[in-house]
């Protein structure tokens, strides 16, 4: 993932919180994904990534394409990707949330 432009995560399925896309984001790398089950949720379209029309390999290419051809798009969405990790997905975050849930069901 290290050298990759980008990670391309074409699910037909309802995903429900790929790992892929995590470490994606980890190596400031944007994702080109489906706009079908959770993945809109975790891919925000043109922000931290792409997404293409469900079953539509035209749209795919399109989205590939525009990387390709702006690799300094790629850069920026990778970017705001990473600072996507620091900020919600973080292990600092996870644990506070956590702790959170544990507190509320003790009492």
């Amino acid at each position: 993932m290290k050298t990759c432009l980008c990670t391309i995560v074409p699910s037909e399925w309802y995903d429900n919180f790929p790992n892929t896309i995590l470490e994606s984001f980890a190596y400031k790398k944007p994702v080109i994904a489906t706009n079908f089950g959770s993945l809109p949720e975790l891919v925000k379209d043109r922000e931290t990534g792409l997404l293409f029309k469900y079953r539509d390999t035209n749209d795919l290419i399109q989205k590939c394409n525009e990387l390709v051809n702006h690799p300094d798009k790629a850069i920026e969405m990778g970017l705001k990707a990473y600072k996507t990790i620091e900020s919600v997905y973080s292990a600092e975050k996870h644990y506070s949330t956590l702790i959170k849930v544990f507190q509320k069901v003790l009492k």
